[in-house]
């Protein structure tokens, strides 16, 4: 049935246009128009959001810093870098007196006929003299009780020679973070050190076994097996010959971290025990408080990058004055001790 009245009447052949008509135009529209072009470009805005490829991830390589000449030129455009770990022999602490007993030398090393007394396991011989100094040895090469190396991490200098498995699994690690406070830092870079591209120094490897007339009581004739070089936990780094950890890589865009500032710490992990030994950047018998101390003065080194020039340096943070420079300017760490 009609629902109104209205009528609209064509009269073709007055007009003589026998094509006349009205056009009523329908919009013909429904909720799922376009709707996959929608979903197509949300994906695409969270993929970009992810990926960000409109910024650029690609890392930049830092060389050591050059050290200024007579006239502020470089001597040298990119010197090596030198770092030393110093491991120590903890037998007893008293922080009151801050006395560290050692392991006394049973002998002064090789008799005339080329025999060394052998007083257990262990050749004693290889440690410091002194029983009662520092539980860090530094070591001189005139002086055979100061030719440790990895000897108080487990290892002997047998091992370390042959290159055994524990061993070469073992590696330094140094962390550089934004912050030396430990509640505010976050870990951007890593550098790691084997210990097969450390230093070496040529000292005895010797043979432990010990037989006396068939007997292996480990007691006397200990006769060495001879004199090689072997590793010890200095590092000469250089960007030829010794490269590995002596390249820092860091963001070529400035806008993710804008920090050119970073506190380096220092961690040994042993293929062998599985311990991780943590170091400081002095001698720890040397703080008014060998235990109670603030990490954040202690256990780091700065290091600043060069935009510019694309170098790195680092500085003692106590002193602010540059370290790493030469052979007798090395960046230094010193194991660290829990309180007994």
């Amino acid at each position: 049935m009609a629902v109104n009245k209205l009528r609209i009447r064509l009269n073709q052949r007055q007009d003589g246009d026998l094509n006349r008509r009205i056009v009523i135009p329908l919009k013909h529209t429904t909720d799922e128009f376009g709707r996959g072009d929608l979903i197509k470009e949300y994906e695409d805005g969270v993929i970009d959001t992810l990926l960000d490829l409109k910024r650029d991830y690609e890392v930049t390589q830092y060389s050591h810093d050059y050290f200024p000449g007579d006239n502020k030129n470089p001597v040298d455009p990119s010197p090596n870098t030198f770092y030393d770990f110093n491991f120590g022999n903890l037998i007893s602490a008293n922080p009151l007196t801050l006395t560290y007993p050692l392991t006394p030398l049973a002998s002064g090393g090789f008799n005339s006929d080329g025999v060394v007394p052998c007083l257990g396991p262990r050749l004693e011989a290889l440690y410091p003299t002194n029983a009662e100094a520092t539980i860090y040895s530094p070591y001189d090469p005139s002086n055979s009780s100061t030719w440790y190396g990895y000897d108080n991490q487990g290892f002997t200098p047998e091992q370390t020679y042959r290159n055994e498995k524990s061993f070469v699994k073992s590696f330094f690690k140094l962390d550089l973070y934004d912050s030396p406070l430990r509640n505010e830092q976050k870990l951007l870079i890593s550098l790691i050190l084997s210990p097969l591209n450390g230093e070496k120094i040529f000292r005895p490897t010797l043979d432990l076994s010990c037989p006396v007339d068939g007997k292996p009581d480990g007691r006397y004739n200990c006769k060495p097996e001879g004199e090689k070089y072997v590793v010890r936990p200095s590092f000469t780094l250089s960007p030829i010959d010794n490269s590995e950890g002596y390249y820092i890589y860091w963001l070529k865009e400035e806008s993710f971290i804008k920090t050119t500032v970073f506190y380096m710490s220092a961690k040994f992990y042993n293929g062998k025990s599985g311990e991780v030994t943590q170091f400081l950047n002095k001698p720890q018998n040397t703080l008014p408080n060998p235990f109670v101390f603030k990490p954040e003065e202690n256990f780091y080194y700065r290091v600043n990058l060069n935009r510019d020039r694309f170098t790195y340096s680092v500085f003692n943070t106590q002193t602010n004055s540059r370290v790493g420079t030469t052979a007798d300017n090395r960046i230094k760490f010193y194991q660290y001790f829990n309180s007994p």
